[in-house]
């Protein structure tokens, strides 16, 4: 379904990609507002149509990352019409697990060589842990940083200074782009610096602050959509934002005498 704010949404992540001064888009957002299968399709889209192109996701825990994986990679890629999916290795199966290899299937013995001038992308997706050093030294085409602001097991401030040097060719030009996005909550850890480290990178994201090379200091530019224009869509897609206002205010009040769940409902 159409909405406007996810046309702006994808204007401003073209405008990202097209732009040989950034390394992608950080973004929060509002929940049920298909963040997560926007990263897969921003992943899935190009690596799918591009030779040794490698894709990888990381989120706030590694089983996180396995259910993006899961979720936004692999069920979307089956339901895409056949001349839309590249041969990949059916050798993990049609549901892979851990990661979808767009080359051909694995094949022993004789008939091995029969297949081997087939075209083939030699691309590939997977995710990683939560690690800082996860993708460490890894060539990356396209990256996708699920619920970045909730990270609980790693630095993501720390985590971002290893993948923009996966996002780099041997000349230091950016060769590969970054989506990270995030729901706005609390984040629970006892780890020194964790919560920190998110308010850190969104402020190293701003494209008015740039630095002497040209760049901001993540190389990313930051997104940041509304509240006002988050439901009551018509028909063309554009949200009625008094409307939307208006049930905002109503829902916080409702709760206004207990301020866990007030803060909890505007956030």
């Amino acid at each position: 379904k159409f909405t406007k704010p996810h046309l702006y949404k994808f204007y401003f992540l073209v405008y990202c990609i097209d732009d040989p001064m950034c390394m992608g888009m950080i973004e929060v957002t509002k929940r049920r507002f298909l963040k997560t299968f926007i990263g897969g399709l921003f992943i899935t889209e190009y690596v799918t149509r591009t030779k040794m192109a490698n894709g990888a996701i990381q989120s706030k825990t590694g089983a996180d990352a396995k259910k993006v994986f899961g979720k936004a990679i692999v069920m979307p890629f089956k339901k895409l019409p056949r001349f839309f999916r590249p041969e990949y290795d059916m050798s993990l199966g049609v549901t892979p697990k851990t990661e979808m290899r767009f080359q051909q299937t694995n094949v022993r013995g004789k008939k091995a060589e029969d297949n081997i001038d087939k075209d083939e992308l030699g691309s590939m997706i997977d995710f990683g842990s939560a690690d800082a050093i996860s993708y460490d030294g890894q060539k990356i085409l396209r990256y996708f940083g699920d619920e970045w602001a909730k990270t609980v097991e790693a630095n993501v401030f720390d985590r971002h200074e290893v993948i923009r040097y996966c996002l780099l060719d041997e000349e230091g030009r950016v060769i590969g782009k970054a989506l990270y996005s995030s729901t706005v909550e609390k984040n629970d850890s006892d780890k020194d610096g964790v919560q920190e480290a998110a308010r850190q990178l969104w402020e190293a994201s701003d494209q008015n602050k740039r630095e002497a090379n040209g760049m901001t200091q993540s190389g990313l530019y930051r997104f940041f959509q509304t509240a006002d224009e988050g439901r009551n869509f018509d028909v063309y897609g554009y949200p009625n934002v008094p409307k939307t206002i208006q049930d905002i205010l109503a829902d916080r009040e409702s709760v206004r005498n207990n301020q866990r769940s007030l803060s909890a409902r505007m956030k």
